[in-house]
């Protein structure tokens, strides 16, 4: 037996992973007239990856975190699927993954069920909502419980998680759901796994010291933060501007090609911050990409126009971006306020 307070110890090396139920989260559920219920695909050409699957497991995987999924799979047991279409199932979704670029660190699957038609398979202590596969899986992987999140669409998904000691994510069913009251409730719900994704992933990078300023800055509304950008923007070109002409030069020519150098400056790295929003290395790219595209505007339009280079108003205008792109992309932050850590 496995002992919870042994896995959440945070070995050397140990890495977070996001354990994911499969059915409802990573593909879609299926409706079968003859159970009257939603239910795992029973053979492999009913298995349909969600559009966004894809893309929140590559995020997640490049964040280093393990994907790991953990399913109950009774369908052979009750005689609705043989063992070898559950396999198909299995190895379609791994292979339309794997094409995607996602490579799942493990898979681990309960096959029994209470009503299975063979006694040796109605029980087991690996069925959800038991976190036994949870605690095996870290186990054999060296996964830190304490850094690492279960996603579900099921009750007793969400139960095995918090049993296991895992933050928890329950998304939103693609089926009626259980009229069942939550006696688990998750830490945060979202609409589906893409969302859930970009929680875990600003869970990641943002510590608590942070969290009072984000959580104030987060208040504001996108069209209040989009004129204050402008604003600010407007401001620095316009103290270009009257500097310029105060020193002689052209006011109508330096003032367009300031105004457009900060404006277009903006208009890329804004570009940058929505298409490269829910990794920190990406952000971190576009923060030094707007240092680097402050710095370089700055010293040709020095060299064009002003002769000698003034260091001095290079770096002022420089760290203004920089500065500016910290600010809009703390004030873009968002986040549940329903428990993430």
């Amino acid at each position: 037996m496995i002992a919870i307070d042994d896995l959440q110890t945070n070995p050397e090396g140990a890495r977070p992973a996001v354990f994911l139920d499969r059915d409802g989260v990573l593909i879609a559920n299926v409706f079968y007239e003859d159970s009257g219920l939603w239910e795992a695909p029973r053979t492999a050409d009913r298995c349909v990856l969600y559009p966004w699957t894809s893309d929140a497991l590559l995020l997640l995987q490049n964040a280093g975190y393990s994907l790991i999924v953990i399913s109950n799979q009774p369908n052979a047991a009750l005689g609705k699927s043989t063992t070898d279409e559950l396999a198909e199932v299995h190895e379609g979704m791994e292979g339309a993954l794997r094409k995607q670029g996602v490579v799942l660190t493990a898979s681990y699957y309960c096959f029994h069920h209470p009503r299975a038609r063979d006694p040796s398979l109605r029980s087991c202590d690996c069925r959800k909502p038991s976190p036994r596969m949870v605690f095996d899986a870290a186990a054999e992987h060296g996964i830190d419980l304490r850094r690492s999140w279960m996603i579900g669409d099921r009750d007793t998904d969400i139960e095995c998680g918090k049993k296991a000691k895992v933050r928890t994510i329950k998304v939103a069913p693609d089926h009626p759901p259980s009229l069942k009251g939550e006696e688990y409730p998750p830490n945060v719900d979202a609409r589906n796994l893409l969302e859930a994704t970009r929680l875990i992933l600003e869970s990641h990078w943002m510590r608590p010291g942070r969290r009072l300023s984000i959580n104030i800055m987060r208040r504001m509304s996108k069209k209040i933060v989009r004129l204050l950008t402008v604003l600010w923007a407007l401001g620095i070109a316009t103290a270009a501007i009257l500097r310029d002409h105060k020193i002689g030069a052209g006011l109508r020519t330096i003032g367009i090609v300031h105004v457009g150098v900060h404006l277009g400056a903006f208009a890329v790295l804004g570009a940058l911050n929505l298409l490269s929003w829910d990794r920190l290395s990406q952000r971190l790219i576009s923060v030094f990409g707007g240092v680097a595209l402050g710095f370089a505007t700055e010293f040709y339009e020095h060299l064009r126009f002003h002769g000698p280079i003034e260091y001095s108003d290079v770096l002022i205008d420089t760290m203004g971006v920089f500065v500016g792109v910290i600010v809009i992309m703390l004030i873009r932050t968002r986040r549940s306020s329903t428990g993430l850590c």
